[in-house]
């Protein structure tokens, strides 16, 4: 009998990250450079195979050095030069939206049928930090059938073997191959060794196949003369091994066959660099906000398709670029130089700022085709592809020492509102503050009628007192001295999650920038804040706040609570002026009773996470629940991680490692000069609601992220004082 033979498909690949240690223009060079020899080498050795993932890198060859790429077209043509992965770059896996995944991949299947004639197939994400577990629903949906990553490694995530199906929970499932130890093996003098132990310790029971991924260097390179030749000379050399020059696509093509035996993971794949959910927390304020923003301007444009501005499509397309750009996982997660995130903020602002002018442009010319009208109207309208039921709150442009009237809806009736401090300090209030229902994306009128009436008030469940506020729905409290604010039902039906206290804790963390090798941060404060003044500054019929302020660490801390009239939801802000080092900041969630499970926000879904103290990525919210199977959700859409144990739940709010520290180079000399991330303002809202499904909480993070917007319209208006058209301002 034949002794039996593995076939170890040899993939020789550089990897290339366009930012780290240096920014983005270093990394175009080493796209340049990089490919350039790639090609050299294929041109001089018809056996050897590369391959190259990413659409950033084929735009910036096709742009800057066409030769170059046609030589890449020709080799693809015959083969040789393999395109995998098809994502714009290897983002973070866990942080962006599903609708940003999803244009990872509309982009890169739109660029390589038009430049290479053929979509990818397979995922290709080898240095990302961990992986949601929708990902697998995801690929599906845009014809993948395979996945290749490295992290997290076996002594971070136990798998059942190197080769696994990957299935997602609503039942879509890939191949997945998790690349054993490094994807650059950079000297032959190594490479039997790795072989033979990658073959003992990763080859699958009935699947005589494995990929072997190898390259020089960690900013460009690839493999070399001498690893080429060295795997010609080797191909039979190693006992029961068969070396072969090759591709994942062909790896997986061998595999997929025995796909029946292979075992299946249920899970995400976490986890590696906790620290990544929350470090450089701008930037992911940043990408998030400019996220909401293309969909809000896309959104827009498709419903007033007729006043989009001329090359509405172009400004769609680059700004999303820069978006996912700047998802590169290096760079959404926090770990590059300090002057990369310069550059990230260029790009990013650039993008927010053409999405804005995109939006309201074509709001503007909508909004003038509409018929005139003899009132000072005020224009709300939803971006958002959800119905807007909540709070609106608007500074009218008229002058308030001559106003005297009401507010009425669209069908005519007066809405009661409340005169709330605008942004300016400057003058009295002028800022009306009312509740609004408004379609998604639908305009709906209010108008300002000078009357000569007092704004409408409807008996309000609103009540306040020198530190605590209540509606029908709440209490809270914040009393000076105390670490917490306490909210507990206004009414007396006992919550086994009830009361429930908000407060922060300041954190030792002396973990590099990743926090490598941690599986979560301690429990256990250095210091809590403690209120040094608190109040209630906003007192009426609608709305009431209660806030708490004072000094934790070196740092500025206020604290508010929010209540409106008649609303089962309390808004929690938060801000924090930051100056730590080695510092992490957590808001603290403490419930009545133990918390039973947790339905955190991921990517397009929610999954199910144990209360084990295990930091991980969450999108936007979170639900708990008790044993009796009642729950609270809370909605976050400004943070990005969070944790449990017991009866708390934790959001991280920041971290202050030394920019671009790897612990595993030795620690941070006190006698050096560092930058320290996050240092400045900071500003978190939170949404806490009782037994609340993840329909509304989708409903209040549309809200959060994709408010509504609201402009006085006087076209049409007589003044009410007089003969003319009104112009005159407040001022």
């Amino acid at each position: 009998m034949s002794a039996q033979i593995t076939t170890v498909h040899m993939i020789g690949n550089a990897h290339l990250d366009p930012v780290w240690f240096w920014r983005w223009p270093a990394g175009v060079a080493e796209v340049l450079l990089t490919c350039r020899a790639a090609a050299d080498l294929l041109e001089e050795y018809p056996q050897f195979i590369f391959t190259r993932s990413d659409v950033w890198v084929y735009e910036q060859i096709e742009a800057l050095d066409p030769a170059l790429f046609a030589r890449i077209k020709r080799l693809a043509g015959e083969g040789r030069w393999n395109v995998v992965g098809g994502w714009y770059v290897q983002p973070d896996c866990n942080l962006p939206t599903g609708e940003s995944f999803r244009r990872h991949m509309a982009i890169g299947r739109d660029h390589h049928e038009r430049r290479f004639g053929a979509p990818c197939t397979v995922g290709y994400n080898v240095d990302s930090f961990g992986h949601a577990a929708t990902l697998p629903s995801l690929l599906r949906e845009y014809g993948y059938d395979s996945y290749v990553f490295m992290r997290p490694g076996p002594h971070e995530k136990e798998l059942p073997g190197n080769l696994f199906r990957w299935r997602s929970p609503d039942g879509s499932e890939v191949i997945a191959w998790r690349i054993f130890e490094r994807y650059n093996v950079d000297s032959p003098d190594t490479m039997t060794d790795y072989i033979s132990r990658l073959v003992s310790e990763c080859r699958t029971e009935g699947v005589d196949h494995v990929m072997c991924f190898y390259g020089v260097g960690n900013h460009g390179g690839g493999p070399t003369r001498r690893m080429i030749e060295w795997i010609i000379a080797h191909g039979g050399a190693i006992p029961g091994c068969e070396l072969v020059f090759s591709t994942p696509q062909r790896f997986f093509d061998a595999v997929r066959p025995h796909a029946a035996v292979l075992p299946v993971v249920h899970d995400e794949l976490q986890m590696h660099a906790i620290g990544c959910y929350s470090v450089e927390r701008e930037v992911k304020a940043q990408v998030r906000r400019a996220e909401h923003l293309a969909a809000v301007a896309e959104r827009t444009v498709a419903r007033f398709a007729d006043d989009a501005p001329g090359g509405a499509g172009t400004v769609l397309q680059e700004a999303w670029r820069h978006i996912l750009f700047n998802q590169f996982h290096d760079i959404y997660d926090g770990t590059s130089v300090p002057d990369a995130y310069t550059d990230a903020r260029d790009q990013l602002g650039a993008s927010a700022s053409s999405l804005s002018e995109l939006y309201h442009a074509t709001l503007f010319r909508a909004l003038l085709r509409g018929k005139p009208d003899e009132h000072h109207r005020l224009m709300v309208y939803n971006p958002s592809s959800v119905d807007f039921a909540g709070h609106i709150a608007h500074e009218p442009w008229l002058d308030w020492r001559l106003f005297s009237g009401e507010l009425t809806g669209p069908d005519g009736e007066p809405v009661p509102y409340q005169v709330v401090q605008q942004p300016s300090v400057s003058g009295s209030k002028r800022m009306i503050l009312w509740k609004a229902d408004v379609p998604a994306t639908e305009f709906v009128p209010y108008r300002l009628r000078h009357s000569g009436k007092p704004a409408v008030h409807e008996t309000t469940d609103i009540r306040v007192g020198t530190a605590w506020i209540e509606n029908r729905h709440w209490r809270v409290d914040a009393d000076a001295g105390s670490s917490s604010v306490s909210l507990r039902p206004a009414r007396d039906e006992r919550h086994p999650l009830m009361p429930l206290t908000v407060g922060i804790h300041f954190i030792d963390d002396p973990s590099d920038t990743w926090s490598h090798d941690m599986t979560g941060f301690s429990q256990v404060p250095r210091e809590q804040l403690r209120f040094s003044r608190t109040g209630v500054p906003e007192d009426g019929p609608i709305r009431a706040v209660v806030h708490g302020e004072g000094t934790c660490g070196r740092s500025d801390v206020a604290v508010c609570a929010i209540l409106y009239s008649d609303s089962p939801v309390v808004e929690i802000s938060v801000s924090v002026t930051w100056v730590e080092r080695l510092t992490l900041a957590k808001l603290v969630f403490g419930f009545g009773g133990e918390v039973a499970s947790r339905l955190d926000g991921v990517p397009a879904g929610r999954l199910e996470r144990r209360q084990n103290g295990y930091e991980y990525p969450v999108i936007d919210s979170t639900i708990v629940a008790g044993d009796s199977g009642r729950g609270c959700a809370i909605v976050g859409p400004d943070a990005f991680g969070i944790d449990g144990t017991g009866n708390s739940v934790r959001y991280t709010l920041l971290r202050s490692p030394a920019y671009a520290w790897q612990g595993k180079n030795g620690g941070v000399k006190a006698n050096e000069p560092h930058r320290w991330t996050d240092r400045g303002e900071h500003r978190f809202r939170f949404f806490v609601r009782l037994d609340a499904d993840h329909h509304e909480c989708e409903r209040i993070a549309a809200g959060a992220h994709e408010p509504p917007f609201v402009t006085d319209w006087t076209v049409g208006m007589k003044s009410e004082r007089g003969e003319g058209t009104f112009i005159a301002p407040w001022a």
